[in-house]
Formats: structure tokens, C-alpha cells, sequence
């Protein structure tokens, strides 16, 4: 089994090398495992310490212009290269798992389960993504949309995979990582994101007929799928502030590339409305 790790980072440094050191640690030894660590070319604190960890752990850098978003930052790291398995990571996490790597080859290569996740504590409600080669290539060679600076990627993924299978992605219980409490980086506009994600639907109901038919399943009767998700749509707006309080509002204003992300998606809307 070769596993592949994309893991994108921006000045945690530290923390970085922390997950690196606890994937490396415990891992089995049993299977190749390609770590491919993604640096924005302007993070001089991580650039200071990459050769330390290529020598300290065998990853891969990719020194690029900072992305757009995180889904162009995790698609990049595995685009054009040979893996059975992918396990996307980010730079904050700590594995809590021993032989991690023999658990995803039991599951994608034994198995045959095309997407699964990691536990991710003390948040149950959260999860880490794990894809097979086959689910990578029915979602258009992508892991994620490049459309969101944050969250609303994972839950792209998980609403094509219950529009195609007709279940949530399981959770694999031997795998688990812990995750520091903190703010989400670039948490702005969550009522327009909450918007798009929610009109942007019938874009992954498209993906996810398109995914059955790669896998070879059953097209399932979506309706009854689509209305508790829009359920959902509703329940999430009022916590709106909640999150605000939560995780945070970055200081300042938003990045070049935070406004290259919303403008992208107002326009997107906008042909969309336009072609109705």
C-alpha cells in the first residue's frame, strides 16, 4: 500500500514538525508513505526549518505562491502522482494512533472502502478525510473543491458521498488525532459562504450521479437526502454567531487571496442565476 499525506501549511512552524514527528512515530513501517508538505513561498518560518524535517522525516516540500484556497493547496500536493491512499492532515494535527497506516491499508486496500475518516478529538463532530484512488478519480482527480477558504471543502466531500452511496463517510475506530483548540484561520463572511454552499448543491448532485456511475453503483433517490440537508442549511444559520465566538474573526482586513476566493464565487453565482 502506498499512502500518500498532503499536508498544506502556513506559519505553524512548530506545529508542523510536531505532526510530522507523530505520523513518522507511529506508523508501522510496513507501507511507503510519500509525506508532501505544501509551504507558501512568503512563510519565511516554516522555509527556515524545512530542510530540518526533509532530513528529519522524508517528506517532500513544495515551495508555491500562496493558494487561493486550502482545497487548491491539498490538490496540488497529490495531483500527477502515484498513491493507492491518500490521508489529508493538517499541519495542527497529532496521530493518537499506532500502525495507522496498516488501519487505512485495512480499510481502503483490503476493504475496499473508497472514502473513510480519522476520529479527530475533542471534536467528535469533526473528521480527517481518507480517499482511495478510485474515489480521488470519480471526484474529477480533485480531493477537494477549490472554491472555500475554509470548512465548507470536508463538507462538500461528505454531501457528494451521501448523494452517491447514500450514507455519511464512516469513521474508521482505530484512527484517531487530537487537535488544539483555536481559531479558524480567515473565518469571514460565514453567511454568504452558508449561502453559496447551500445554492451550489445540485452542482454536487451532479458529481455525486457522475461518482455512483464511476463506482459502480446504484443511482439512489436523492429528494429525500436533499430535504434533510436543506434541514441542516437551516439549522447551521443561527449559529452563525456561535461560531463567530468560537473560532474567531481574523484581525485586519482579508487577504488578497481571501477576496480572490469570495469574487470567484459571486461571479459564479451570478452565471449560474444568468443561466436559470
Amino acid at each position: 500500500m502506498r499512502i500518500i499525506v498532503p499536508i498544506a501549511t502556513r506559519g505553524r512552524p512548530m506545529r508542523l514538525a510536531g505532526a510530522l514527528h507523530s505520523l513518522t512515530t507511529l506508523a508501522s513501517g510496513r507501507h511507503q508513505i510519500d509525506y508532501v508538505v505544501r509551504v507558501d513561498e512568503d512563510d519565511e518560518r516554516t522555509r527556515a526549518i524545512i530542510t530540518d524535517l526533509e532530513g528529519a522525516y522524508g517528506i517532500e516540500a513544495m515551495v508555491r505562491p500562496r493558494p487561493i484556497t486550502l482545497g487548491q493547496a491539498w490538490n496540488e500536493c497529490v495531483f500527477g502522482r502515484e498513491w493507492d491512499a491518500c490521508s489529508v492532515i493538517a499541519d495542527k494535527h497529532l496521530c493518537q494512533a499506532k500502525n495507522w497506516d496498516d488501519c487505512i491499508d485495512e480499510v481502503v486496500g483490503q476493504r475496499d472502502i473508497p472514502a473513510s475518516s480519522w476520529h479527530l478529538l475533542p471534536k467528535p463532530e469533526e473528521t480527517l478525510l481518507i480517499i482511495s484512488r478510485k474515489f480521488y478519480q470519480a471526484m474529477g482527480e480533485q480531493i477537494f473543491p477549490e472554491w472555500f477558504p475554509f470548512w465548507f471543502a470536508e463538507r462538500w466531500v461528505y454531501e457528494i458521498h451521501q448523494l452517491a452511496l447514500g450514507t455519511g463517510i464512516p469513521k474508521v475506530a482505530n484512527l484517531a488525532m487530537s487537535e488544539p483548540l483555536g481559531v479558524t484561520q480567515g473565518l469571514r463572511d460565514l453567511e454568504f459562504w452558508f449561502d453559496f454552499f447551500a445554492r451550489t448543491r445540485r452542482v454536487r448532485l451532479h458529481c455525486a450521479h457522475k461518482m455512483a456511475i464511476a463506482l459502480g453503483k446504484a443511482i439512489i433517490n436523492p429528494l429525500p437526502i436533499i430535504a434533510e440537508m436543506v434541514k441542516g442549511d437551516a439549522w447551521q444559520k443561527p449559529r452563525i454567531p456561535m461560531y463567530y465566538q468560537t473560532r474567531g474573526v481574523p484581525p485586519g482586513e482579508p487577504t488578497p487571496q481571501y477576496i480572490s476566493a469570495k469574487q470567484r464565487a459571486e461571479r459564479f453565482l451570478n452565471e449560474t442565476a444568468r443561466a436559470a
